[in-house]
C-alpha cells in the first residue's frame, strides 16, 4: 500500500473527497462500473487513486469489462455506509445508495 502523508488541515486539503483508512492515511472512495455477461455491475472501493482503487477491486475478484468509474465527492462519500464498500452491490443497494447519497 502506497503511504500518503498526512494534511496539517484535512478540511482544506486539496482533493476534499477524502476519508480515513484504519491505517490512518487519507483514501477517496471511487464508484466503480464493470460490465459482466451483459450486466452491470457496481462497487465501491477505497484507495488513494482510481488506480489503486480498481487493482485493489480486480485483486479482490471485481472483474468484467471496466465502463466507468467516478470518485465520490466529500459529501457524498461521507453518506455510503462502510457495509458497503469493497464489494459489489446489489441493484436494491445501488438503488438505495443513489437516494442516498443524491
Amino acid at each position: 500500500m502506497v503511504h500518503i502523508p498526512q494534511c496539517r488541515h484535512p478540511a482544506r486539503h486539496p482533493s476534499s473527497m477524502m476519508i480515513r483508512s484504519v491505517r490512518g492515511d487519507v483514501m477517496a472512495l471511487f464508484w466503480i462500473v464493470h460490465e459482466k455477461d451483459g450486466k452491470r455491475r457496481i462497487l465501491i472501493q477505497e484507495g488513494s487513486t482510481l488506480i489503486f482503487a480498481r487493482l485493489d477491486a480486480a485483486m479482490a475478484g471485481f472483474d468484467g469489462d471496466f465502463i466507468e468509474a467516478h470518485r465520490l465527492d466529500d459529501k457524498r462519500a461521507k453518506k455510503v455506509p462502510k457495509k458497503m464498500i469493497g464489494r459489489v452491490l446489489s441493484p436494491r443497494e445501488v438503488s438505495a445508495l443513489l437516494d442516498r447519497i443524491s
